[in-house]
Order: C-alpha cells, then structure tokens, then sequence
C-alpha cells in the first residue's frame, strides 16, 4: 500500500489489487480461496491503471493480472442438487473464516466468483491456516479431517473488491462505506445506498434456526454444543439472530433513522449475495429428465426477470425490487422450480425468511456478524441430511431458458459508487398472444438441445470440465465505473 498526494490536497490510499488474495493466504493456506502463483500491475502510458473509487480520490486501487494456482466450475455445471448445496455451504464457511480470522471482507459475492469441483495443485508444502472451519464433508461425516486433508466443495476467486474490516458493525472505514458489488445479487442495502427500512424489510418472523434429528447430532458432534448453544435464540423473547427489532414499526422514524446512520458493508450483506448467488443458480439448473412446459415455466420467467433487470440505485430508496421475492409464500417458490424439486423451493422460502429483514435497523443488533451465515448453513445442513439418500441428478451446464423475453446482455460487476445498472432483456412486443410465445418458448428449446449450442447464453451450456477451467474460472469481464 502506498500513499500519494493529489492536486487538491488529499491523499489517495494505492493498493494492490491482489492486496486481499495475498493477506488471505498471510497467516498459512486458507481453503476455499485462490492460492496465487504470480501477479504483474496492468500498466499504461503513464504508470500503473488505478481505480477511483470516491469523489475526492482518496481510495483507489492499481489493476494487477493473477495467476492462481487451481480452478473451479460454474455452480450451474452441478451433477446434482446436493453438490450444489455442499458449494454453497463452503462458501458460507470460507467467507466467514475469511472475514473472522483473516479480516478480509469480500464484497462482490456472485454467480461469477463463487465456483465449485476446485481442482487444487498439492498443497502439501504450505501450512494451513489455524483456526479454519470445519467443512461441509466433515460435518455430513461426523469426524473433524485433519487441516492438511480438509478440502472446500467451493472455491472463492476475485477479491479486488474485498477490505479489511474491524468489527463489521462498529467500522467506520471509507473503503467499507463505498459500494460494490453485481446487480443481480448485491444486497437490498448496499444496491439502495441506504440501510433497507420499507415495512416488508422490518418484520421478524425466525428466530434462529434449530436442528433436529441426525443433523442437530452431527452438528453437536463435529462442531460442538458450545457453538450451537452460542448462535440459539431464547424461544419465548422478542430476540432473533441475537438482535432485538424495534417495539413497533412507523415509517417516519424509520426512515429518519435510515437516513442518520452511516451505510456500511456488514458481513450480513456478503451472506445476503451468496442467497441471490444460490436461487438464480437453483432457479436455472435442470433435473434428469425434465421437460419445461410453458405452465412450469411461467412463475420462473417472473422471479428470473426480477433477478435480471435489478439494478444499483444512484439514489437512496427505502425498498427494493427483489423485495417481493422475500414476501413469497412458500407455494410460490415452490411453484419455480420443477416439480422434482419443490423440496428445494421450501428450503429457499426458509432461508428467505432469515434473509428479508433489516438487521441493521434493529435497537440493538446481532452481536455476532456472521449470524446470517449460521442461519443459512444450518438449514442447508438440514437440507442435506434429510436428502442424503434423495438426492436430485442435474444435467450439468444445461439451464432453464426464458421465454417470450430476449436474454440480458452479460452483467458486469461495479465499483465506484455509481449506479451499475443490469443491461435489461429486451422486451418484445406486448400484442403478442399466447401462440406466438408459445412457438418462441419450443424454438428456444429446440435450439438449447442442439449439439452445436455449446457457449450459448441462455441456452444449453455444454462445458467440458476438464478443458474449460480457464472460461470458468474467470468468466466475468468487469468493468468499473469511476465518479468524476
């Protein structure tokens, strides 16, 4: 990190923007995150690129290519259901060892960053970091691997976004203040620019969640009742994940509220981005065998063009559009997905539960900061052991098309406090009747069937595992916006 002096007076903060992959790995090898090889800065005719990030340039960051030892697949490359949840329960498990232990905060959770099946090169020359988490295929096997064996289901790639934090509620960094993240899974909070406080994001209806049968035994056994006891709510108090919500809820005070407090990245948030990250996943994956019919896919065009057209306000706003998402009953998201999985629309309408409300608003807040993670990944656990032996086979890298709405054009992550609005689908004409939609839907899927659709956006994503790590692993071109 180095400190330069502007025109104007101020000092601009210059880091690397390998800074958080290098300080993650500081203390011994952290499972889960991209180990690198080499990095060289990105330069131009005048030096190093850096990135602006707020008005008066104090922080900013110099561009730098990585190489990263190892690879990994996009989540929609899933064999079943069951891995994919296994993925997704590491990467609650990396992120929160990564923030707690190694005080990085990644800020740009995304379908684009967070993979799974890594294939690692041995790292049987590196020490383990101290103190790592317990993994998905300890707990699901009762017994604690040693560190150097301890391998994630996932791996978490592009840190440049990532800081380092103190306590995620109490910090008052700049770098933390300023926002980023990608359109379609950025949190309510950070894409408004203002702690969420619409009535729909004030309501508490879950406490945390309790284990029961082989799952609350596993648990106990790997991670013990000290931990689990640690994160339980009381069952008869006005307490959830720890916090306690205001008495009542009136618009006015809460707004006035919102407005006094100063937003900042809370580790919630990165959790609330793995739940956007999971449902668009789930939402998109086909089960062996499954054919879509205009009737299954109508209820998932809706939730999938919610996802799409979401974009970061450039103005403070109380609500947001993913917000009815949250609101669905449980038949609702049920009704998305095919009929093979209804299970999984229960699980998601149980973590949503957990997701939708504005711990930032509450009169005194969770006094732990990964208590949406625990929250999650008990559920996913849950999920998971109940389904052993059911699970749900996917065909790998083939996805559920939209119909009667073009594809939206690659989304790119932002950075600089802008709005980074999501390129919206196109839409088509409204006169069209329902047999015009319905040829375009079989057209659709005609051409997703076919052989020589491999590489398609939004049709059958035919990926050879073994010689696409490279596409995978670093798929998504960014762009970054910088305030003037």
């Amino acid at each position: 990190m180095s400190r330069v002096a502007l025109d104007n007076g101020a000092t601009m903060i210059l880091n690397k923007e390998s800074c958080g992959v290098e300080h993650a790995h500081g203390k011994g090898y952290m499972h889960g995150a991209p180990y690198t090889i080499g990095g060289a800065a990105v330069k131009s005719k005048g030096g190093d690129i850096a990135f602006k990030t707020v008005d008066d340039g104090c922080i900013a960051k110099a561009k730098h290519r990585i190489v990263f030892e190892g690879s990994g697949h996009d989540l929609t490359i899933a064999q079943s259901v069951n891995d994919l949840l296994k993925a997704v329960y590491d990467t609650l498990e990396v992120h929160r060892t990564l923030t707690s232990v190694r005080r990085v905060l990644h800020r740009d959770m995304n379908i684009f960053n967070l993979l799974m099946y890594p294939q690692w090169r041995s790292c049987n020359d590196k020490q383990s970091v101290k103190h790592c988490s317990p993994l998905i295929d300890d707990v699901l096997h009762g017994e604690l691997r040693k560190l150097e064996n301890r391998k994630a289901c996932c791996v978490v790639i592009d840190l440049d976004n990532s800081e380092k934090p103190g306590h995620a509620h109490l910090i008052k960094q700049l770098e933390l203040q300023h926002r980023a993240g990608t359109p379609p899974y950025i949190s309510r909070a950070i894409a408004n620019g203002i702690f969420c406080h619409s009535h729909a994001s004030m309501l508490w209806t879950k406490r945390m969640p309790h284990l029961a049968g082989e799952a609350k035994d596993l648990y106990l056994k790997v991670l013990g009742e000290d931990k689990y006891n640690q994160y339980n709510d009381p069952p008869t108090s006005n307490i959830f994940h720890g916090g306690v919500p205001p008495q009542e809820y009136d618009e006015d005070d809460m707004e006035n509220k919102a407005k006094s407090l100063e937003l900042n990245h809370r580790c919630e948030y990165d959790a609330e981005s793995v739940f956007w990250t999971m449902y668009s996943a789930l939402l998109r994956v086909t089960p062996v065998g499954f054919e879509e019919t205009p009737t299954t896919a109508r209820r998932f065009n809706k939730d999938w063009a919610v996802l799409c057209e979401h974009s970061i306000s450039s103005q403070r706003q109380p609500a947001d559009s993913r917000d009815e998402i949250l609101a669905y009953a449980r038949s609702h998201f049920i009704a998305a997905f095919p009929e093979i999985m209804a299970p999984v629309g229960r699980l998601i309408r149980d973590i949503a539960a957990h997701v939708a409300p504005s711990y930032a608003m509450m009169e005194q807040l969770p006094p732990h900061d990964d208590h949406l993670h625990e929250a999650m990944q008990r559920l996913i656990l849950q999920y998971l052991v109940d389904n052993l032996t059911a699970d749900i086979p996917l065909v790998p890298g083939k996805l559920r098309v939209p119909f009667g709405k073009e594809e939206p054009a690659p989304i790119s992550s932002t950075a600089g406090g802008t709005a980074g609005e999501s390129r919206r689908a196109q839409e088509r004409g409204s006169g069209q009747g329902q047999e015009e939609v319905q040829k375009q839907w079989a057209q659709a899927q005609h051409a997703a069937s076919r052989p020589d659709a491999k590489g398609a956006r939004g049709l059958k994503r035919s990926r050879d595992p073994a010689t696409d790590d490279l596409a995978s692993l670093r798929r998504s071109k960014r762009l970054t916006s910088q305030r003037k």
